[in-house]
């Protein structure tokens, strides 16, 4: 976990890259050193080194082993800090110790990066502070303060938030009925019959009670319209109560006055489910009218606040809709979206649609990367950017370091020591309250999250801490849950850690 702070400066000696000067006199008070990346050591594993001024640590005889001081990457505090070495190369993960030794006459600083990327050449900034930091010093309770947020924290901490640290992220079902029928659209097509209901709206408080405090993002999302709940106006006060950043899900039909004044004042992102327009996006959308959305959606962007929340598009690209996908571009250039992310339509139960060509989305990308570069718009294929662009500086929450899906070692958002996050920072909530892993395992319950003791019997349980065993990278065993074994092979395939068969 990160801490930002603001580093003051002092006086231009402090602005020398750090290197041990033993004839330097005395500095009292707080320094700051910058370290020079030339000056850095590679010290095994993870770890890298570099010599410090030991006069910059105290006026007095510095005691040899470990001196207390801060760390900082790009501004942020790393840590834990006072680390055994071994660990610091074993583990890394921004560790870091500063040891005096009595022998050489310098302090030292044994360290890693956040990502255990080369300090020496990832381009970032690094320094040390001759003391503690506020609580910098303190890093054994990190996990207490992230849980004490809570009005039942101390409870947490009991039953083991000394341990597993709270989610950042929950995504909730609160509603599994839609009010367009679309061809594309695996949960409104099931063979199965399902029994489609809204969640009650005392279940969204009870999970809102137990969960918002923790949380940094809430997503409200797709197996159904999120905004035809018939409370979902009071849901929407209840998250701006949190102060929570929200992300919306929506097919673009229900932005009506009361609505959009409530959208007006969030913190979020809206993902808006339009494929193409005019009678195309009447096509895919069926029961949508383009009309209706078209003026919707303009709606939404004259009020939004760009500073608090982003709007995009999000299309399924089948062979059909492709055949719209250039006027849907020229369409969002127009009233002003801040990203269109496309995706390629797959196959179905049922279904009857096609996923394009190659040919299709190559013909596609050349489109987009000749919008205007000067207009803000950013616009991606299949996760691929092909126009970039400028997005609103909207205050996205910044602790989600990794993602929620299996990540191969060393790809961008990969966590070190485990294949998926998600048993580790994310909660899946259900109709019912109810808490599983992840989108894609909502068939195992894992507990609910209508009680603080409710959620802590599952979240601190047995069966959790097996799942989240079961993915870390030197696991010899497959995952616990079988659906993850297809998934982890499935976005991990060819990066040469271990693939269970599904």
């Amino acid at each position: 976990m990160l801490f930002a702070v603001s580093l003051p400066v002092f006086g231009t000696r402090s602005r020398q890259p750090a290197r041990v000067e033993a004839s330097e006199p005395p500095t009292p008070g707080i320094r700051s050193m910058p370290i020079d990346p030339a000056a850095i050591r590679h010290a095994g594993g993870n770890c890298y080194n570099v010599d410090l001024p030991l006069s910059a640590f105290g006026p007095g005889e510095v005691p040899a082993g470990e001196v207390a001081g801060s760390v900082v990457e790009n501004g942020r505090l790393l840590g834990p800090p006072a680390q055994l070495h071994d660990l610091i190369r074993l583990r890394g993960g921004g560790r870091y110790s500063l040891w005096n030794d009595s022998v050489s006459n310098a302090v030292t600083l044994f360290f890693s990066t956040t990502d255990n990327s080369d300090p020496r050449t990832n381009g970032r900034s690094y320094g040390v502070i001759n003391q503690p930091l506020q609580f910098a010093n303190d890093w054994n309770h990190w996990l207490e303060r992230s849980w004490r947020n809570h009005s039942r924290g101390a409870y947490f901490l009991r039953r083991g938030g000394q341990v597993v640290a709270p989610p950042l992220y929950a995504s909730l079902g609160i509603t599994d009925i839609c009010n367009l029928k679309c061809g594309i659209c695996g949960s409104q097509n099931m063979l199965t019959p399902v029994n489609r209901r809204h969640m009650d709206i005392g279940i969204f408080r009870k999970v809102a009670d137990t969960l918002f405090p923790l949380l940094v993002t809430v997503e409200l999302n797709s197996r159904g319209e999120p905004m035809i709940h018939p409370q979902f106006t009071e849901m929407q006060e209840i998250m701006l109560d949190y102060d929570i950043f929200t992300r919306y899900q929506t097919n673009g039909t229900q932005f009506v006055a009361r609505k959009l004044a409530l959208l007006a004042k969030t913190r979020g992102d809206v993902s808006i489910s339009i494929d193409a327009t005019g009678d195309l996006f009447e096509y895919a959308r069926t029961g949508g009218k383009w009309e209706q959305v078209d003026q919707g959606t303009r709606n939404l962007m004259k009020v939004r606040d760009p500073q608090r929340l982003g709007v995009g598009l999000y299309p399924t690209l089948t062979a059909k809709t492709i055949e719209g996908a250039a006027a849907l571009i020229d369409w969002a250039v127009e009233i002003g979206v801040d990203r269109i992310d496309f995706h390629v339509y797959e196959p179905i139960e049922a279904g009857v649609e096609q996923a394009p060509s190659q040919q299709q989305l190559d013909a596609l990308k050349q489109y987009a990367a000749r919008v205007d570069a000067r207009h803000p718009i950013q616009i991606a294929v299949e996760f691929e950017i092909v126009k970039p662009g400028q997005l609103p500086p909207v205050d996205r929450p910044l602790q989600m370091r990794y993602e929620n899906i299996p990540r191969p070692l060393g790809a961008a958002s990969a966590h070190p020591e485990y294949t998926c996050m998600a048993p580790m920072q994310n909660v899946e909530i259900d109709l019912d309250g109810c808490v599983c892993v992840c989108c894609r395992t909502q068939d195992r319950k894992l507990g609910n999250a209508m009680s603080v003791e409710a959620f802590a019997d599952c979240w601190f349980g047995a069966e959790y801490e097996a799942i989240r065993a079961s993915l870390r990278r030197d696991s010899l065993t497959p995952p616990v849950i079988d659906t993850c074994r297809g998934c982890v092979k499935h976005y991990t395939a060819g990066s040469g850690i271990v693939e269970f068969g599904s």
